[in-house]
């Protein structure tokens, strides 16, 4: 319970006090947005590795050499808590924004720093802002930028680590459109130091798994219409290869 109330406190003052480099990084970002982005990025998963750190929560990092370095990307990942995006942050080495859902728009100060990051919102009642979502996550990446999506839609609240729900087909529209590789990436061990056991926050292992990209237009005739299918494979393999990892060791 300590644990919570530190983390949270934690982080809020960081809100608060890191206004004033939201507001510069704004400025930064009318004249250098990558620079910008690359900065708040860099700044943000540094004091987010502190504050997990002193509550205990180490990251472990497997297939990282599978990023590409250059290029746009779609990372495509389950869901399991809502430490998943922070679990992210603290080990990609590349500059990502979330497609998010519409609720964290409502928080002043973290909708700021989601901004500087090229996150999007996403309310999924309304099909056409959707669809204006899906356009612009395109447009980034056939820039060279690159997008993390979880296309379960929603946590998964199973106490199995490597059951999945639904890869939703629509998010994948932004690789196939954008002509680039999707990099599937798995967590494992985020829902154990949040929802589990909340409003305890425990000390533990995160891993989280980044498998080899693809290109949509290189899968074969049964999965270029399955995408979501497809990548969710991939990601339940890596589930439960750590697993087995985990059991043996």
């Amino acid at each position: 319970m300590i644990r919570v109330f530190i983390a949270i406190g934690l982080v809020v003052l960081f809100l608060i006090i890191g206004l004033p480099a939201c507001g510069i990084l704004f400025l930064l970002k009318r004249k250098d947005p990558v620079g910008a982005a690359e900065k708040a990025q860099a700044l943000a998963a540094g004091v987010l590795k502190g504050i997990t750190g002193l509550i205990g929560i180490r990251y472990e990092t497997i297939g990282l050499e599978n990023v590409p370095k250059e290029g746009g990307l779609l990372f495509a990942s389950n869901h399991r808590s809502y430490y998943d995006i922070v679990a992210a942050y603290c080990t990609v080495n590349r500059q990502v924004g979330f497609i998010a859902k519409n609720g964290l728009w409502k928080a002043l100060s973290l909708r700021r720093w989601m901004q500087l990051v090229n996150c999007y919102f996403l309310n999924r009642e309304d099909i056409r802002q959707g669809l204006e979502v899906i356009k612009s996550a395109t447009e980034r990446v056939k820039n060279g930028g690159c997008v993390w999506v979880c296309p379960e839609g929603t946590r998964n609240k199973s106490e199995d680590n490597t059951s999945l729900l639904e890869f939703h087909e629509a998010s994948f529209k932004i690789a196939e459109r954008g002509g680039v590789q999707i990099v599937p990436v798995a967590f494992y061990g985020t829902r154990e130091r949040w929802e589990r056991q909340f409003p305890k926050m425990l000390p533990g292992k995160i891993t989280v798994i980044y498998g080899k990209p693809f290109y949509v237009k290189d899968l074969g005739p049964e999965w270029k219409k399955k995408t979501g299918a497809y990548t969710a494979e991939r990601v339940r393999e890596m589930l439960l290869e750590e697993k087995a990892r985990r059991e043996n060791s």
